[in-house]
């Protein structure tokens, strides 16, 4: 293993953290993104996410989308939280690396057909 003596720490670089949290929709949105400096080096984020599901959930999925340093797209992207949630409290992250000049971006990608439920999203980024 390498240690790179000034290696890039991650800084908060989005967030959707209202203290009464953002309820999911019968529909989707974005929660949070960041755009990535376009300065030719790799970069790495963290996407944080908390959802409190008051009633099950039926849809509601959540995921990261971002494209990786070689161009390839994460597509549909990685679920971060969701979909089809229980009650109670669900924490999650999703970790990589991105190419620069892009985004990464926390969204509802399905919708929230039933249930109840409020979330918290911040993306990290160096």
């Amino acid at each position: 293993m390498t240690v790179t003596p000034m290696a890039r720490p991650l800084f908060l670089v989005a967030s959707l953290i209202p203290m009464a949290g953002t309820a999911l929709i019968n529909g989707t949105q974005t929660f949070c993104t960041w755009n990535v400096p376009n300065d030719g080096q790799v970069h790495r984020f963290m996407a944080f996410g908390l959802i409190d599901t008051t009633t099950l959930e039926t849809g509601g999925a959540c995921p990261v989308v971002w494209t990786a340093p070689d161009g390839t797209a994460s597509g549909t992207g990685v679920n971060l939280l969701g979909p089809n949630l229980a009650v109670g409290l669900h924490q999650a992250e999703v970790n990589g690396h991105v190419k620069p000049g892009t985004t990464v971006t926390i969204q509802q990608q399905t919708a929230l057909t039933s249930g109840a439920a409020v979330g918290w999203f911040e993306i990290w980024g160096s």
